[in-house]
């Protein structure tokens, strides 16, 4: 996610400066609509966590599972290779019996993934 906002930002920050300066109005909707896209992917991407479920925001989707049912909580980067390479070292995996969700803590601030981490610690064997 942090690729995806440098790749489009800087675009976007050079577009908006050629429209400016050259007045070229196609060019400053092209940078304002790349950054319309960023903020638009950085507000749905949420996590919640209340008593009973987590739930994960994404893109696309939303997922969440009953803490109850969690029973084990795995850190991407021990999982060894390929997958260590592919999610990096913020990315946790919610696993249950039947399911599974991945959140990449990189996205959000460190005292939600200390609290999830905590709480999912307390509830799996």
């Amino acid at each position: 996610m942090i690729g995806l906002t440098v790749i489009l930002s800087l675009p976007g920050t050079m577009t908006i400066f050629i429209g400016v300066t050259e007045n070229t109005p196609t060019m400053l909707l092209l940078g304002v609509t790349l950054f319309a896209v960023l903020a638009t992917i950085r507000i749905r991407f949420k996590v919640t966590c209340d008593e009973l479920y987590l739930t994960s925001t994404g893109l696309l989707f939303t997922k969440s599972l009953k803490w109850a049912e969690i029973t084990k909580v795995v850190r991407m980067a021990d999982c060894g290779y390929p997958k260590n390479r592919f999610y990096g070292p913020f990315v946790y995996e919610f696993r249950t019996v039947a399911d599974s969700l991945k959140i990449n803590f990189k996205l959000f601030p460190i005292e939600c993934m200390t609290k999830i981490l905590r709480r999912a610690k307390e509830l799996t064997p």
